[in-house]
């Protein structure tokens, strides 16, 4: 089972979820992005541009636009999550594969919308090529709750075309969580 949390930009209906949720923001932490970095090769299937990341605690907030350049009919993912003590020796602590992310697209949250509903137009799979805009904010509760406070937490997305694993893009973040 995958949990993908993206949220409404309306503010009142994100409150009463997570009022709902028990999802509060912690008051005593918040979250830092330090640092974030894309790959992508020159002609790949998905080309990925950001115009916009930035944290707004309790939220990340996400846009963009991506270029398909060709129809894709199976996506896959693999998430990597990395501490990075003061002596920046990173140590991988857990992946989050995601073998087929397809379907996940066309799910519906508890708001009504699915996750290629946050695209202009509406992805889904399978991806005709074309150009789409993006909008999206991810609650930082999970990231929130890591109980090394000033360590470096690097986590690593990495989103595969084919079954052959071709890469489309990777998106790398490094953050921190520091109590205010």
């Amino acid at each position: 089972m995958y949990l993908l949390l993206i949220l409404p930009k309306d503010g009142a209906e994100r409150s009463n979820f997570f009022k709902i949720g028990k999802l509060q923001k912690q008051s005593n932490r918040e979250y830092i992005l330090v640092n974030y970095t894309m790959c992508s090769k020159p002609n790949t299937a998905v080309q990925v541009q950001f115009t916009k990341i930035y944290v707004k605690n309790p939220f990340v907030y996400y846009e963009g636009a991506v270029k398909f350049t060709k129809e894709i009919k199976f996506m896959s993912a693999l998430g990597q999550y990395s501490s990075c003590p003061k002596n920046n020796q990173c140590k991988q602590k857990a992946e989050f594969p995601l073998p087929n992310i397809c379907p996940v697209i066309s799910l519906k949250n508890v708001f009504g919308d699915a996750v290629g509903s946050h695209f202009k137009p509406t992805l889904s799979c399978p991806v005709n090529p074309g150009n789409y805009k993006f909008n999206f904010s991810l609650h930082t509760a999970p990231i929130i709750g890591i109980p090394d406070v000033g360590v470096l937490h690097h986590l690593k997305w990495t989103l595969f075309v084919n079954k052959n694993k071709e890469m489309g893009f990777c998106l790398d973040f490094m953050g921190k969580v520091r109590n205010k």
